[in-house]
């Protein structure tokens, strides 16, 4: 498809506010590949169900893509887009397909809440800052968010239960993120030369197995600072457990936690009980 029919609000020179698809009316016209607009807003129709890399073409000036029924977007969509945000809020889609917004310049997007895979290379090489995840989300596929340099903090939702290999990988702003209390697959590539990732929280209501799974994982060995979010008692058990089948020596005060032989939990050294419950 080479040409779009739309429907603007307000057209300033080469800029348009608001811009939605449209019968040919006194308002409309037609938007050709090389259009020079700047495009504020982009409102998909309704009537679109999906999307794929043949829909919008990359080179288009837009801001904002909003979209409220999409049911699919195909792989490459958006791949070497400019549009820096997107809102899917309201769609229905369940799978974010492979290299979707490969070497992009998305920035931030809102994703659905019935969103529960996210692909391989989705993000892989975009300019991402942040993102909020639907608590739907169980699976990441390898690399779909490697290379964002922008990232500097993720919070998993608390149902995701498989990291797969290399997901994080060269993130190198990357300083915190908050792991899902149901995970159970990670491997100790997953955060792979994140160099600046200094804290890892663990939630309330983990698994002692995997809590001990969690800090051993060479995908750690730069972290400095452990939270954990459960209760004081907890975080002593588990530690406690955990150097006794490392056969390392274990002291505690009431704030901060120090293996005192250096070598459990890779280089990690210290281990802070989260404000909320000192």
């Amino acid at each position: 498809m080479n040409k779009y029919i739309f429907k603007y609000e307000k057209l300033n020179g080469k800029k348009i506010d608001i811009l939605n698809f449209a019968s040919k009316d006194e308002t409309s016209f037609v938007l050709e590949k090389n259009c020079e607009h700047q495009i504020l807003r982009f409102i998909l129709p309704d009537a679109l169900k999906g999307i794929d890399e043949n829909t919008i073409d990359y080179r288009l000036n837009i801001n904002l893509l909003e979209a409220h029924n999409l049911e699919y977007i195909r792989d490459l969509t958006f791949i070497g887009s400019k549009i820096r945000f997107y809102n899917f809020e309201k769609c229905s889609f369940k799978t974010l397909e492979r290299a979707t917004f490969l070497n992009s310049h998305l920035e931030e997007i809102k994703l659905p809440s019935s969103l529960e895979v996210i692909e391989e290379n989705a993000f892989n090489d975009s300019k991402l800052s942040a993102i909020t995840f639907p608590s739907t989300l169980r699976n990441i596929g390898l690399k779909s968010f490697a290379n964002c340099k922008n990232l500097t903090k993720i919070v998993l939702p608390e149902n995701l239960n498989c990291l797969s290999d290399r997901v994080f990988e060269n993130c190198e702003n990357l300083e915190e993120v908050t792991l899902p209390k149901a995970l159970e697959y990670m491997t100790d590539y997953t955060f792979e030369n994140c160099y600046n990732l200094k804290t890892i929280i663990i939630p309330k209501d983990i698994k002692p197995a995997n809590f001990e799974w969690i800090i051993s994982k060479d995908s750690f060995k730069n972290v400095k600072k452990i939270k954990y979010l459960g209760s004081e008692k907890e975080m002593i058990g588990f530690l406690e457990k955990y150097c006794l089948n490392k056969g390392f020596k274990f002291e505690a005060n009431s704030i901060d936690y120090l293996l005192k032989n250096g070598k459990s939990f890779k280089e990690i050294n210290n281990i802070y009980i989260n404000e909320a419950i000192r």
